[in-house]
């Protein structure tokens, strides 16, 4: 069954199992409809503007009324939230309870209601990702929800970009993704685990690391295992900065005495070598050809890490 089938199938079991939650609130009333096939491309539909009817005159043809003016133009509606869909609000749902029972704690904070928790998990500070576990006809896992900071992180521009693109896009090269698959293999297996550092890539195959993160199998009330979601508090994006609820930011005052003790110059050296070696990545890819499944291209892009990461401590 896909996985949207047993969204549909398991409404029911998923409300009872929610209200079971003790730091959430569930009012029956307010859950969303079931989507349909009909729910995603009713957001593609062009806006039509419509002008508004002229009032009526006073008095009679040509005279005691109202000067009539241009038609006025209707308040255009504002685009839905990209987590205001009931089919994201179910997936949520599933995440967050099976993140509850996988791992012991709750993955957001504080009594939510129902129609709270979308926007929680959307604007939240840790990045989430999730993917199914393929199907049976031997397709590989695709992403199938992503929160505002997992497209950050990770070199989307919003959610339409993820929802059903391959998990190997992020993945890097062959046996980095060999051993993902290994990975959640076992995280199915253990039902959740901590893990980082872990070396990833934008669809752009720009280098980005995973530093803290928490894995965990995504089940439907039934047990059925559906997939698995990961949750990441600690990162280096592809500009090389340490991000994430996790990361060691300093404060205002540390990091104006920091810049006023390194010289100018060693910042300086820095980002050069840092620009050196992202030059001699895009010469590997671009003039021999190399793919990022190279071994030199791969070296290459470990030392530019570590060279942004100097970067980095010298601001």
């Amino acid at each position: 069954m896909s996985f949207a089938g047993v969204l549909l199938s398991e409404r029911a079991i998923l409300v009872r199992e929610c209200r079971r939650l003790s730091h959430l609130s569930w009012p029956l009333a307010r859950l969303p409809a079931p989507p349909t096939s009909q729910s995603r491309k009713d957001r593609s539909r062009p806006l039509h503007i419509v002008a508004a009817k002229k009032g009526k005159g006073g008095g009679k043809k040509g005279g005691g009324g109202q000067q009539k003016g241009p038609g006025s133009l209707m308040d255009i509606p504002k685009p839905p939230e990209p987590w205001n869909d009931p089919e994201i609000i179910m997936e949520n749902l599933l995440l967050i309870e099976s993140f509850r029972r996988k791992v012991g704690r709750p993955l957001l904070e504080g009594e939510l209601e129902i129609q709270e928790i979308a926007e929680s998990l959307w604007k939240a500070p840790m990045a989430i990702l999730s993917s199914n576990d393929g199907d049976s006809d031997g397709e590989p896992p695709v992403y199938n929800y992503a929160n505002e900071a997992a497209l950050s992180l990770m070199g989307f521009e919003k959610l339409e970009d993820v929802i059903g693109s391959p998990c190997s896009a992020t993945a890097g090269n062959e046996q980095a993704l060999a051993a993902r698959g290994e990975l959640m293999g076992e995280v199915l297996e253990k039902g959740s685990m901590e893990v980082g550092p872990l070396k990833r890539q934008t669809p752009k195959g720009e280098p980005v690391e995973l530093l803290e993160a928490t894995l965990w199998a995504v089940e439907a009330p039934t047990g059925e295992t559906l997939g698995s979601a990961i949750a990441i508090y600690k990162w280096i994006g592809s500009d090389g900065k340490e991000g994430g609820p996790r990361s060691e930011a300093p404060s205002a005052e540390d990091s104006a005495e920091h810049s006023a003790s390194v010289p100018p110059e060693d910042l300086a050296a820095a980002e050069a070598s840092a620009a050196e070696q992202a030059q001699v990545v895009r010469d590997l890819k671009e003039s021999k050809g190399l793919g990022n499944s190279s071994p030199e291209v791969q070296a290459a892009v470990d030392e530019l890490l570590e060279r942004k990461a100097v970067v980095e401590r010298l601001k």
